[in-house]
C-alpha cells in the first residue's frame, strides 16, 4: 500500500497505522522542545536494529 520506510509525525494514529500496515514511525509530541533529538535517537536505534537483523 505505502512505499516508504519511515513516517515521522505528531499523530498517535499514524503510529497505530504504522503497526497495522507494517511501516516504521517516529511519533513526536508537538510540545517537545527536544523533538529533533528524539528523532535522531530513534533513527540510530532503527539503524542498529536493521544492522542486527541483517547479521542473523
Amino acid at each position: 500500500m505505502f512505499d516508504f520506510d519511515l513516517h515521522i509525525d505528531d499523530s498517535k494514529g499514524v503510529g497505530l497505522e504504522g503497526i497495522d500496515l507494517g511501516f516504521n514511525t517516529i511519533i513526536v509530541d508537538s510540545d517537545d522542545a527536544f523533538w529533533t533529538e528524539k528523532i535522531w535517537k530513534e533513527l540510530i536505534a532503527l539503524e542498529i536494529e536493521s544492522a542486527v537483523s541483517k547479521e542473523v
